[in-house]
């Protein structure tokens, strides 16, 4: 009887052992913080962002949209425990900062910062306008007859602008915006006065004009290059409504219509 109530005893002791460490998991100090360069931009600044860890972080994504988009930062090794992010925004107001940031045992920590985007000396593109380009009026769909207006181009441009490298901080550019069809040549004047596009005047721009052929397009630039580029600086002192831009030796001639700050 003895025998039997102290492999009862023990046995409770045990499971009761077991169900401690269950309910008590060893607890993960995994810090991280987040500090801005400045916490007040203009638009086109770039500024960075510190992030920095107790200990490594072998995933860190990085959201400006409240993650219902994100990219990875850093390398497939790992960001160690400290890196800079870099940023730029082309719209004014209050942006957020957000990453997630996980270590070596899988523990995940979330947090954000906010930044205040201002309009600063960045002009206001409401308007472009093509006045010329290679072969305006004349065939670009050679199936169709030169009386039918549907050998004309239907065209549309694309304008791109500098970016920095969420990672490194390299400069380069990205799709700013990609405007609609005009078919058959239409008037070719785009009203882009409710797109909000602004941007710094000390940059540039770079200009692509296509024909769109449904599966594919045709550059009307008489690429390569297949951009040119637009450069607002020349503008600065003059700060006209109306900048102008040709390129003679490609026919190309555009206005941009801009609001000064």
């Amino acid at each position: 009887m003895k025998n039997a109530l102290y492999i009862l005893v023990t046995s409770i002791l045990i499971a009761c052992g077991g169900s401690s460490e269950e309910e008590n998991p060893v607890f993960d100090n995994f810090t991280v913080n987040l500090t801005a360069q400045k916490n007040t931009l203009t638009i086109d600044e770039v500024v960075t962002v510190a992030v920095t860890a107790n200990k490594n972080i072998s995933n860190l994504q990085v959201s400006t949209d409240n993650f219902a988009t994100s990219q990875g930062a850093g390398t497939s090794s790992g960001v160690g425990t400290a890196t800079t992010l870099y940023f730029n925004f082309d719209t004014v107001g209050t942006k957020t900062i957000s990453i997630k940031a996980t270590n070596e045992v899988g523990t995940i920590v979330e947090k954000s910062v906010q930044l205040n985007v201002q309009r600063g000396t960045a002009i206001k593109i409401t308007g472009l306008k093509v006045l010329s380009f290679h072969n305006i009026n004349q065939t670009w769909d050679p199936e169709f007859s030169s009386t039918d207006s549907n050998r004309l181009a239907d065209v549309f441009f694309s304008l791109s602008k500098r970016n920095v490298h969420l990672s490194n901080g390299n400069l380069g550019s990205k799709l700013w915006l990609k405007s609609d069809v005009k078919q058959n040549q239409g008037d070719l004047t785009w009203n882009l006065s409710a797109s909000n596009l602004y941007i710094d005047p000390t940059l540039s721009l770079w200009f692509s004009l296509a024909d769109d052929d449904g599966t594919f397009s045709q550059d009307l630039l008489m690429g390569p290059p297949f951009e040119r580029e637009l450069k607002l600086s020349n503008y600065v002192t003059s700060k006209p409504s109306i900048l102008r831009f040709t390129i003679p030796e490609i026919n190309l001639d555009l206005e941009l219509t801009v609001e000064w700050p």
